[in-house]
């Protein structure tokens, strides 16, 4: 098991300054954001727009907030799930060997047709014994609806990072402009798992 305090300890609230990137969306949620985050004091963050802050740095449930600022509709469109290794800064936050075999999963969060949020979460298999086997299940419903029922629900402080999509190197239809990630940890029963949530251009944060 992992201990709550390394893992806090492992996590401050970081900020980078817009940073211009080209990507292939399938590495939103996988790699490109994550080499991004960059350490920053309180000034960084100040720094941030107020919109963006508050959804930034809001330790409740997103799903709850994107249903909340729908008008017609909130959909959860899977884009990968699936048994794969996590990336290496992702095992080190988590406090697991790189080898270890987690289980992966990347999805679009829709509100009114619009892609708000593309969202990867990295699960370690040994957190889904036992009790937690209802995370494997969880499929088109979002993981926060799931995660923020279980009142042993603790989460870490945010990486966050800002960002400027320039382009996409195949024809995903995303709008192109300022891009905010964050992340963090969870601790659902004592056991961790690890949710980034990159908020897309068509959010308007």
């Amino acid at each position: 098991m992992v201990r709550l305090g390394r893992i806090l300890r492992s996590f401050s609230c970081k900020v980078s300054t817009f940073q211009p990137f080209s990507c292939d969306l399938s590495t939103l949620g996988f790699n490109v954001f994550q080499r991004h985050y960059h350490r920053a004091n309180a000034a960084s963050i100040s720094q941030l727009p107020p919109l963006a802050k508050r959804w930034l740095l809001d330790a409740g449930s997103l799903t709850q907030r994107l249903i909340q600022a729908s008008k017609t509709s909130f959909e959860v469109k899977v884009v990968f799930q699936g048994v794969a290794k996590p990336q290496l800064n992702e095992s080190r936050a988590l406090g697991i060997k790189p080898s270890a075999h987690c289980l992966i999963r990347e999805v679009k969060l829709c509100v009114d047709g619009s892609e708000w949020v593309y969202a990867r979460s990295v699960i370690p298999l040994g957190s889904l014994a036992g009790e937690l086997g209802f995370l494997k299940k969880h499929q088109n419903s979002a993981l926060g609806a799931l995660l923020f029922k279980d009142p042993s629900l603790k989460r870490s402080h945010f990486e966050i990072f800002a960002g400027h999509l320039n382009s996409i190197s195949t024809n995903n239809a995303i709008a192109l402009g300022n891009v905010y990630s964050r992340r963090s940890i969870f601790l659902l029963k004592g056991q961790p798992l690890l949710v980034a949530e990159t908020f897309l251009p068509d959010c308007q944060l």
